[in-house]
């Protein structure tokens, strides 16, 4: 099993992905557990591989802030809805990597809801804050390890 957690910790929420993920790799050093920016270059490199996938990333759909929400298969809410500050570069990779056969076999994205994305913020919301920290306690548990995978297929 396979996690990458994408953002920008230096625009507020966006780093939502990142934090839930550094989390989850102090709470489960037997997982792989990878961050990025969230550039579609190196969002591919990291898509590809036989391992199942778990990616985390920040979300704006105008829901509440905080609110996690599951995409199995890969399957992102259409772009108006998403909107987030780089979603286009995860939507983009994914795209990329089913057209090139690099798409791993079973992926699941996770979005945290942000409030806020300015640029030179280095902090999460509260709210966002909270549900990273639950969000890498839950995966802590259902995540099966390393080489056996496992996750929740739970939509929302």
């Amino acid at each position: 099993m396979r996690v990458v957690g994408v953002g920008n910790t230096l625009r507020g929420d966006d780093g939502a992905g990142v934090v839930t993920a550094d989390r989850l790799a102090e709470l489960r050093p037997d997982l792989d557990v990878e961050t990025c920016a969230g550039e579609v270059g190196t969002l591919l490199d990291l898509l590809d591989g036989e391992e199942p996938l778990v990616v985390i990333d920040a979300l704006r759909s105008g829901g509440p802030a905080g609110r996690v929400r599951r995409f199995p298969d890969g399957a992102l809410p259409p772009r108006r809805e998403a909107g987030g500050t780089h979603d286009a570069g995860l939507g983009e990779a994914l795209e990329l990597a089913a057209s090139l056969g690099r798409r791993p076999p079973s992926l699941t994205v996770i979005g945290i809801e942000g409030a806020r994305y300015d640029l030179g913020v280095a902090s999460l919301s509260p709210e966002v804050a909270r549900a990273c920290e639950t969000l890498a306690r839950e995966l802590a548990g259902e995540l099966t390890g390393a080489s056996t995978g496992g996750l929740s297929a739970t939509a929302e």
